[in-house]
């Protein structure tokens, strides 16, 4: 059963305000207007809040008031607006008040391998919103939700003792001190978990697969490869991805018609996911894709046999260097069904393998 009551507040922190420099920037008036790009500026005042954090020089955080953070035990996420993602956590220990200004204090600021981005939380649909240019400077959260960063994160067990006082007393000691924050039901974020549940259902899609997906999309987010990109797209180029590095054969044609994504929007998408994150991708097999096809056309086991078959001999004659591998999985289908007897129109093939007729007819006759 979840817990009633939230634990934490994620808040958003941003670098170029008075309080995270120290000093108000000439260039910043509730947005940024020197049109440099985050991470880019190069003036000593910025994020020096952060950074003397970081270095254990700062034990406290300024926000507007946050009444959850002035329960002692409670945990305040920091949301780095230009690092795009949660940056690390810090258990509020007490809180100030010192001429009208809310002073959150903490003994040990625990910063993050792994920045987490708000749209991989599936566990509340309010985060990912956060992310985009949301107003909301502070978001309470519950168990489920921390407990998801910190399994994004990569925290290991020793890092999470760290964190100090039992949870199940701090939830006790704000519900008796804290009447005014109201319940909430349990609600659930469209985004990846629910992709992930109809591919499982409706495709039967593996579980190796699901999670490699996941992994590629999360890398992606990380990086900011999806700025300017649907994150829709996004995630199913990374299938596509997992798909290829598992060694299953999937053509593009046919991730489009799940995703209703078009093939040359989910080929661009899938090449800039491979050229960013700097992966070597196994090339396709010709042999499994015939193998994989076959159940589509309802061609025999003679058939499949013949087409494995003239795929070996081309490869052992040295016919296939530079030769696309559905091309060469459809070719060889044709030509062992003429030589079987099968009559299998080359379009419905060439429909297939995602390749065009005129492949099929001029490597046929090559052969």
């Amino acid at each position: 059963m979840r817990d009633a009551k939230p634990r934490g507040a994620i808040v958003k922190y941003n670098p170029c305000t008075r309080y995270a420099r120290g000093s108000a920037c000439p260039y910043f008036n509730r947005s940024r207007k020197c049109n440099k790009s985050p991470l880019a500026c190069d003036m000593p005042e910025y994020d020096r809040w952060y950074k003397e954090v970081l270095r254990g020089e700062t034990k406290s955080f300024y926000p507007n008031r946050i009444r959850l953070l002035e329960n002692p035990g409670t945990f305040m996420f920091l949301f780095h607006v230009d690092h795009h993602g949660i940056m690390g956590e810090a258990q509020i220990v007490k809180a100030t008040t010192e001429d009208g200004k809310h002073f959150y204090w903490f003994n040990n600021f625990l910063s993050y391998t792994y920045p987490v981005p708000l749209e991989l939380l599936e566990t509340d649909p309010r985060l990912p919103k956060m992310a985009r240019k949301s107003r909301a400077l502070c978001i309470y959260i519950y168990h489920e939700s921390i407990e998801e960063i910190r399994r994004l994160s990569k925290l290991s067990e020793k890092e999470r003792q760290k964190l100090g006082k039992d949870p199940k007393k701090a939830l006790q000691q704000m519900k008796k001190s804290s009447p005014h924050i109201k319940e909430r039901r349990s609600t659930w974020s469209f985004d990846v978990r629910n992709e992930c549940q109809k591919l499982k259902k409706n495709y039967k899609t593996s579980e190796q697969v699901l999670a490699e997906t996941k992994k590629y999309y999360s890398l992606s987010v990380q990086k900011r490869l999806h700025l300017g990109r649907s994150f829709y797209e996004m995630f199913y180029a990374s299938l596509y991805l997992a798909f290829r590095m598992l060694k299953i054969p999937k053509l593009l044609d046919e991730i489009s018609n799940i995703s209703g994504v078009s093939s040359k929007k989910l080929g661009k998408l899938y090449r800039h996911l491979v050229k960013e994150l700097d992966i070597i991708v196994p090339p396709f097999d010709a042999e499994q894709l015939v193998k994989c096809q076959s159940s589509r056309l309802g061609i025999s086991n003679e058939t499949i046999g013949r087409a494995v078959a003239i795929i070996r001999e081309a490869r052992m004659r040295g016919y296939l260097v530079g030769k696309a591998p559905a091309g060469v999985a459809a070719v060889a289908t044709f030509i062992a069904c003429q030589e079987t007897g099968e009559k299998k129109e080359s379009k419905k093939i060439a429909e297939s393998f995602g390749v065009s007729v005129e492949t099929i007819r001029k490597e046929s006759l090559s052969h």
